[in-house]
């Protein structure tokens, strides 16, 4: 087989060479895809910073602004409160003087006597043995609100000129009066009714606690 014209000759084994012949130039070779490949490399280098840059921004805002909130924190004592949270000192429960009409809740109170002294109550198939002696008080109770609400004895304390604090007998009301301290009244309707309290003799009434249910803050008034 006879080559064409500037190829050297076959090998003895009929496998050209892998080398022209002296005097072949081969075509210049595009460097096209060399340059878009430096450029690429270029741009892609330069992104890489960008992103670097911002990203250690942020992450020197983040732990600016931490430890801001945290040195603004370290500025408030232990065991206060933020001054936008801090509760209003509750306002200490004076006494109304006596005779005042007082509210608490959808009850309206208002004394209208104290008695003392007597040791027995009742009577017949109900009455009641002071262990002291007992303090009655008379009250005209009236209901305020928009509905129905019961009344209870039960919830009303007395306080002595020693602040000692006394609750309401239920026994002694219960011999004193047919409802046994319970009174229900509609909206608007009023009652007078009597509290019963078993005290040491010779104490001294000082101030009533009058409440419109167990669970009320109460509302206090002088006993006289």
């Amino acid at each position: 087989m006879t080559n064409p014209p500037g190829y050297p000759s076959q090998s003895p084994y009929n496998v050209p060479r892998p080398y022209p012949a002296p005097g072949f130039r081969p075509p210049p070779k595009n460097n096209n895809a060399l340059i878009l490949w430096i450029a690429g490399g270029c741009i892609g280098v330069c992104m890489l910073g960008v992103f670097a840059i911002g990203a250690d921004t942020s992450d020197s805002s983040n732990r600016s602004s931490t430890t801001t909130s945290r040195s603004v924190q370290a500025g408030i004592p232990t065991g206060t409160l933020a001054p936008t949270t801090v509760a209003p000192k509750p306002a200490k429960n004076h006494p109304a003087p006596a005779g005042t009409a007082v509210r608490d809740g959808k009850f309206e109170f208002l004394v209208t006597g104290v008695d003392q002294g007597d040791t027995v109550l009742g009577g017949g198939f109900w009455s009641e043995r002071a262990t002291g002696e007992f303090v009655v008080v008379r009250v005209q109770v009236t209901n305020i609100g928009n509905e129905a609400r019961t009344f209870y004895g039960t919830n009303q304390y007395l306080y002595d000129e020693h602040n000692r604090k006394f609750d309401s007998s239920f026994g002694a009301n219960a011999a004193l009066s047919d409802d046994f301290g319970s009174i229900e009244l509609n909206p608007g309707l009023s009652v007078t009714t009597a509290i019963v309290f078993d005290v040491p003799p010779g104490t001294v009434p000082a101030v009533l606690q009058f409440h419109d249910s167990m669970f009320s803050g109460g509302v206090k008034v002088r006993a006289g």
